[in-house]
């Protein structure tokens, strides 16, 4: 088998040197002392051990762990049957160990470290030399075969055979200053397709090639601060180097996304061979971490191998203050994520704390994901007048107002979300305060919303309505939810809106490149829908003042978002700074999904828009939703 270019001479004249000495059936001999070490100059300093490693020699050369890796995604030996393996055993876990070539191949483009997957007996410790005298390479899908997503190279082998207890096990290669920075915004430019099929290999631009050239490598990330607060499966993503060549983060610390850049720097650490604490967003490491670069559900992760030495952040729990006046009005719109009277029927009272102390009671307050009366229980049953009577009941009980409500029950199962929750848009609002419905007709379920001119004016044929009733765009979505209402003698329209979730769409470090956006054409249509909606109003009323709000899955750059733009609204999360525009978090980045867009008639009325970060920067049994409320105030009238 061949031996590695530059060390091909070394290897010969090693073997006639020591192989006299070897004893009879001894498959390699390892010096206690070496006599002289070849060149590692093309290695970067950070790759090295602080303590040399002897010199390797066997009788029978087998393939490089780099060769094995080659410069892809999927080990040009993939299938084929390899010998003679050699390597230092770096960490262990339940399915197999990770080895790291003793002698690495000195090209930053090929991992010098691989997953090995014994099929017999084997008891490899950290520190172990070992060879693996027959491996099969295995390119493994963990998401399974034929899902969208990249592969991890393993060697299956039945056997493995110790040759050194105890030996240096090479240094954990650094990432960032003093050893390889990775990029900071393409996560890969270089594929249309299949990435094991067609990628011109880039790690110095692509971070998808970037940490697949790290593949099953010890590394190690210096000053490191945690981008993001530990999620609910347990991980912790964090940036090198005091955050020094991140792009956008947050006064809390969170790395944000914006178009073009969804942050390839950051690092997803995972816990299979540690217990994660508790860390917050901001958290600093006073120590480096150290672990195994490795892939899985869709993410390359950092796998600590060391317990993480930090010093802890403590999140601020933000407030509006005070309710607003008579001539002001307050929105918001709140995700509420599931919320029901069966699973967690104490998340109400705490729901209701926030709505009243940390969003001072808003006049309209547009809720979205709440279930029916028995929940998740997949019955008939879809009223959830019980479920809204009791959020009322308990803000009441916080020392808040009597809210009204607005509801209109989805036809079961048709509108998406946890079989049987029935999950709708649902509208509070302040009589108390003057606000009423305008002609009070509610449509059913299955009953569209006409608009007609009526001398200058609209006229609506229910109030309050479903859009998109018989619509395809919105089978299986759920309908945005559409009131007039009147306060201080004038009129305004309030459309709450859930669109498509993007659960469906894939990973950012998927197979498949760019990442598949396989619902976004359901949002496209949703959005020019009720797009077409507000294009109506104005038509009749150019001066109409509405109010556009919600979950609407997406990015403020994105298609579906321009289309509810272009049809006479302002997206009022712009006005915030592109580091603080972040309503939710995912795989550690923050990202704004919920908006506030209101028509050209109250632009020049906000007053105060924020994001009340109650739930994105908390730990998960903290959290009351997986979304953040938005907040605006209106001058009223205007």
């Amino acid at each position: 088998m061949k031996i590695s270019q530059p060390y091909k001479a070394l290897f010969v004249l090693l073997s006639l040197v020591f192989l006299p000495s070897c004893m009879p059936g001894q498959r390699f001999y390892v010096p206690k002392t070496p006599p002289f070490l070849p060149s590692l100059a093309t290695l970067p300093a950070s790759a090295l051990s602080t303590q040399a490693s002897p010199v390797i020699t066997t009788g029978t050369e087998g393939l490089k762990i780099g060769q094995i890796q080659g410069k892809q995604h999927r080990s040009p030996y993939d299938g084929q049957t390899v010998t003679n393996i050699l390597g230092v055993v770096t960490a262990v876990r339940g399915d197999g160990f990770f080895i790291q070539d003793p002698q690495p191949d000195g090209d930053p483009y090929t991992s010098d470290g691989v997953f090995v997957k014994p099929t017999g007996y084997c008891d490899p410790v950290i520190g172990n030399l070992i060879l693996l005298p027959k491996a099969i390479v295995r390119e493994f899908n963990p998401a399974g075969i034929g899902e969208n997503s990249l592969t991890v190279t393993n060697l299956v082998t039945e056997k493995c055979n110790l040759q050194e207890k105890s030996y240096p096990v090479p240094q954990a290669l650094v990432i960032g200053e003093g050893g390889r920075i990775p990029p900071s915004e393409i996560i890969e430019n270089d594929t249309t397709g299949y990435v094991s099929r067609n990628n011109t290999y880039d790690p110095n631009e692509d971070g998808l090639d970037f940490y697949e050239s790290l593949e099953g490598m010890l590394v190690q990330v210096r000053n490191a601060i945690a981008v993001s607060t530990k999620d609910g499966y347990r991980n912790v993503s964090v940036v090198g180097d005091n955050g020094k060549y991140t792009n956008k983060r947050s006064s809390e610390g969170i790395l944000v996304i914006r178009e073009g850049d969804f942050n390839p720097e950051r690092l997803l650490l995972d816990d299979d061979f540690i217990v994660m604490p508790n860390i917050y967003a901001g958290a600093r490491f006073t120590e480096p971490i150290i672990g195994i670069i490795d892939y899985n559900f869709g993410e390359y992760n950092l796998e600590p191998t060391k317990r993480l030495v930090y010093t802890q952040t403590t999140p601020k729990v933000p407030s509006i203050g005070q309710s607003s006046t008579v001539y002001e009005l307050s929105v918001v719109t709140y995700n509420v994520e599931n919320l029901d009277l069966v699973v967690r029927p104490d998340r109400l009272k705490l729901l209701a704390d926030e709505i009243v102390h940390n969003l001072a009671s808003p006049d309209v307050l547009a809720l979205q994901e709440v279930q029916d009366d028995d929940g998740v229980i997949d019955s008939n049953v879809t009223s959830a007048t019980e479920t809204i009577k009791a959020i009322i009941a308990a803000i009441q009980a916080a020392g808040g107002p009597t809210y009204r409500w607005v509801n209109i029950d989805p036809v079961d199962d048709a509108d998406g979300g946890v079989p049987g929750g029935n999950i709708r848009p649902v509208i509070l609002y302040r009589a108390d305060k003057g606000i009423d419905a305008v002609n009070w007709n509610p449509a059913k379920s299955g009953q569209p919303l006409n608009i007609k001119n009526q001398n200058g004016g609209i006229q609506l044929s229910h109030n309050p309505a479903r859009l998109g009733v018989g619509n395809y765009f919105f089978n299986g979505s759920r309908k945005p939810l559409l009131v007039q209402f009147s306060y201080q003698g004038s009129s305004f329209y309030v459309i709450n809106c859930h669109l498509k979730s993007k659960s469906e769409d894939g990973p950012l470090y998927g197979e498949i490149q760019p990442a598949p956006l396989e619902t976004l054409k359901q949002r496209n249509g949703q959005a020019q829908f009720i797009a077409k909606t507000i294009s109506q109003i104005l038509a009749i009323e150019p001066n109409a003042k509405i109010i556009l709000l919600g979950d609407l899955n997406d990015f403020p750059w994105t298609e579906p978002l321009q289309t509810l733009e272009g049809s006479g609204l302002q997206n009022l999360i712009l006005k915030l700074p592109d580091n603080e525009r972040f309503s939710y978090s995912h795989s550690g980045m923050g990202q704004v999904l919920d908006h506030i867009l209101v028509s050209q008639s109250l632009e020049d009325a906000i007053l105060d828009f924020e994001v009340l970060h109650l739930s994105s920067i908390q730990l998960p049994e903290k959290q009351l939703s997986d979304h953040d409320p938005v907040y605006a105030l209106i001058k009223w009238p205007n």
